[in-house]
């Protein structure tokens, strides 16, 4: 059992114990004041208190929940996206995306920014780059990265990039994951097609 579901019962349980402080307080003789007064008066104690463990529990989750994310990417750099808003990247693409040339090189400004359990992607107007702490910032361009994305992205059963595509229009492209490796090539036809190997 997590600490977050143990707050709330013992929320629910302090609240309880207010509604039968408050029925206690009812059944009691009407002139007995003091005794309804103390009751009511604790009652409202307990309420509170339940309300905050509530509100404490809730705040808890929030802290994981940002927590788990600082985890994924773990250092992190605030930069403008394509509508101006500010984002936080993996501070290695951050790096790779300044030595391009930031905005003005090729990949241009920030589209998107998904982070799952396995990584971060950071989608550029022209390019994508792929995040996680084992793996590094890695890059991933044309069919690859197209096909890559079709497939699940981070969800990919390949998982994330482990370096650069490599290859030429003549022979054409491989690119090496962390489950296998994917090519885009021409088959015997001539017609260039993906190709996965999981390892």
């Amino acid at each position: 059992m997590n600490r977050s579901m143990k707050i709330r019962r013992s929320a629910l349980a302090v609240a309880a114990g207010a509604g039968l402080v408050l029925g206690a307080a009812a059944c009691s003789d009407d002139s007995d004041n003091n005794t309804a007064s103390s009751a009511s008066s604790a009652a409202n104690e307990a309420k509170e208190t339940a309300s905050s463990a509530v509100e404490g529990s809730e705040s808890a989750e929030a802290s994981e929940s940002e927590g788990s994310d600082s985890d994924v990417q773990g250092e992190t750099v605030d930069v403008e996206d394509v509508n101006g808003e500010t984002v936080a990247i993996p501070a290695d693409i951050a790096a790779e995306w300044e030595r391009m040339g930031a905005d003005k090189g090729h990949l241009g400004k920030v589209t998107e920014v998904d982070v799952a359990d396995n990584g971060t992607l950071v989608t550029f107007e022209d390019g994508l780059f792929a995040h996680s702490p084992e793996t590094g910032a890695v890059p991933l361009k044309g069919k690859i990265a197209e096909k890559w994305v079709e497939g699940g992205a981070l969800g990919h059963e390949l998982g994330l990039p482990t370096a650069p595509e490599e290859g030429d229009a003549v022979n054409g492209w491989t690119q090496q994951f962390q489950n296998g490796t994917m090519e885009w090539s021409a088959g015997d036809n001539g017609e260039f097609t993906e190709t996965v190997t999981l390892n």
